[in-house]
């Protein structure tokens, strides 16, 4: 397990920096994507990205969000698997939390809707957070 997380973080600092890791170039299979702030707002939960997942195909992701405001900080590390074998994607098992920091009634999820994969975030009660987003996606078909 340790050796995937190592491979996934070299992988994301090879891509954001230009460089190809195991020689494949990053649109061949990997895609790091830096989503625009999301801001939400006393406790509302809101899609940060939706990918919409291939017909007969299978994403994986793995994602950071994290909010800082100078006391708080919320971070979230989460992979997912994900596919479609019709209409409807479908989550494969559960999400793996790999890294977790934050307040009480914080959090990131995934869940799907039709052909998609949503990654939500929710705030505390009575408070507004921007949220930072930096995706590694490999999608197969």
């Amino acid at each position: 397990m340790m050796r995937l997380l190592l491979l996934i973080l070299i992988s994301q600092i090879c891509l954001a920096k230009g460089f190809t890791p195991l020689g494949f170039a990053p649109t061949d299979f990997w895609l790091v994507e830096d989503i625009p702030d999301v801001v939400t707002t006393d406790a509302t939960e809101t899609n940060i990205k939706t990918h919409t997942i291939p017909a007969d195909g299978q994403t994986w992701l793995v994602t950071t969000t994290c909010h800082a405001d100078g006391t708080n900080i919320e971070t979230f590390k989460k992979a997912v698997s994900v596919s479609r074998a019709s209409g409807s994607a479908t989550i494969n098992g559960t999400a793996v939390s790999i890294f977790s920091q934050s307040g009480a009634n914080y959090s990131m999820t995934y869940d799907t809707s039709g052909a998609d994969l949503r990654t939500q975030v929710t705030g505390a009660a009575s408070d507004t957070v921007t949220w930072h987003c930096i995706y590694l996606k490999e999608a197969l078909q």
